[in-house]
């Protein structure tokens, strides 16, 4: 059971700031204990990002199972990186709607991990070297809470990068990430310290950024950090309409997760032992994968090309 109605009850518990609204101590625990977490990670969603490169769609992500079945696909050729996975919808909009695979965990008395994954029927190229593809693939962030004087806050920022690793570089404190919305305000650029994060998927690996890339479009990049992503800036640019769409013809769309579309993940939950009975590959770092081991996800497994 969802209990939505406590959003409204702890939030109505504090003024509404200009950033990082804070929920209270009771409502999370009350949310955690009942509820799954469910409105914490309401709460901290990410904006999530897709670039099309060279023309190319991206594997754009998708339910990791249609009618209870796997549906996985085997890569393409480099740049083929969108062969048999679903249409993302017109560039430069709102895309296809997907679920968001959640969990939440206390780590420690004053520590809360909430991890956003989403499911991709592949990743990579079938001849790749760098950036070599196989079926399946979870990648996901986990933002980061703690309490101070009786109120939780969003504090840091872990992105995957393939292997389950989270580098140096694939973290950020909250207040120095790139871009952060309201959510009445999805379309704000170089907003700081709010509630919700734009993520930029790479469009080959699928590894997670807060920042866009459009200057590698070669196999090699796709597989570390200078994996090509993109997203909606050209809506900020002065140029005419046409000459915008031909110099940004590599950005595409980007999706805010609705309620229906946040999915508990988390072992125990039923979606996290359905999906955890199915044989995932290479892709191994599913959502019931990562929850039990989320409190010890710092570094490693990040190429830096």
């Amino acid at each position: 059971m969802r209990i939505t109605a406590l959003a409204a009850i702890g939030l109505a518990l504090l003024p509404r700031a200009l950033a990082n609204n804070p929920l209270e101590d009771a409502f999370v625990q009350n949310d955690v204990s009942n509820n799954g977490g469910y409105e914490v990670a309401f709460a901290s969603r990410p904006l999530w990002h897709f670039g099309r490169s060279g023309g190319n769609n991206p594997c754009y992500p998708s339910a990791a199972l249609i009618d209870g079945k796997q549906h996985g696909t085997n890569p393409d050729t480099f740049p083929h990186a969108g062969t048999g996975c679903p249409d993302p919808g017109p560039g430069g909009g709102t895309g296809t709607a997907f679920p968001t695979y959640f969990t939440v965990g206390f780590c420690g008395g004053d520590e809360l991990r909430v991890t956003y994954n989403i499911y991709f029927s592949h990743d990579g190229f079938s001849n790749g070297v760098i950036a070599k593809g196989h079926m399946h693939d979870w990648e996901r962030i986990i933002v980061i809470w703690r309490r101070e004087n009786g109120q939780w806050s969003r504090k840091e920022l872990l992105k995957s990068f393939h292997t389950g690793g989270y580098d140096s570089y694939m973290h950020d404190n909250w207040n120095a990430v790139q871009n952060t919305i309201e959510y009445n305000n999805p379309d704000e650029q170089d907003g700081k310290d709010k509630d919700g994060a734009k993520i930029y998927v790479g469009w080959g690996k699928h590894a997670m950024f807060a920042q866009r890339n459009t200057g590698w479009n070669d196999e090699a990049s796709q597989g570390c950090g200078r994996e090509f992503r993109s997203g909606r800036d050209w809506w900020y640019d002065s140029l005419p309409f046409a000459i915008i769409i031909r110099l940004h013809a590599e950005l595409f769309s980007r999706y805010l997760p609705t309620r229906s579309d946040m999915i508990n993940a988390a072992p125990g939950s039923t979606d996290g032992d359905t999906l955890s009975t199915f044989d995932w590959g290479s892709a191994d770092s599913g959502p019931w994968v990562i929850a039990p081991k989320v409190c010890d996800a710092k570094e490693g497994g990040f190429t830096a090309c």
